[in-house]
């Protein structure tokens, strides 16, 4: 697994993403953008995926900044994910998970876990078509 002290990653897998109506938001521009995915479920909650632990493939993207644009990406990102550390109203908590790249590359990235578990039952649960498929979400 690899992690250069000189970049930072962020995993998204929704509005976030290329071609999806928040992309024009993070405030600075990558080194890199690849297909990505790690392990989790992954659910529709109409206008916005929500990702919680799990053993599904969910595909997404691994954006790569340099070091020094992690607290700025954080601190827009945390807006609009509605993170504050330690407040346990959060929609979503950052936090750091494993994934791997289109090409084989293991590495660590921030990404946004779903934080009201109690809501899940509203929402509907995205699966694999078939085993070891991946999982998506699909903007409308």
């Amino acid at each position: 697994m690899t992690n250069h002290l000189a970049e930072v990653n962020f995993f998204v897998y929704g509005t976030l993403k290329r071609r999806e109506c928040r992309e024009h938001m993070w405030p600075r521009s990558p080194l890199v953008v690849e297909d990505a995915w790690i392990h989790g479920e992954l659910y529709d909650t109409g206008s916005y995926p929500a990702l919680v632990p799990g053993t599904d493939k969910v595909l997404g993207e691994l954006w790569t900044f340099a070091a020094s644009d992690f607290e700025a990406v954080a601190r827009v990102l945390d807006e609009i994910e509605e993170y504050r550390p330690l407040d346990p109203y959060n929609l979503y908590n950052r936090e750091v998970v494993e994934c791997e790249t289109a090409s084989g590359r293991r590495a660590l990235a921030q990404t946004y876990i779903y934080a009201r578990l109690k809501d899940l039952p509203a929402f509907t649960r995205l699966a694999p078509s078939e085993p070891h498929a991946f999982t998506q979400w699909r903007s409308a």
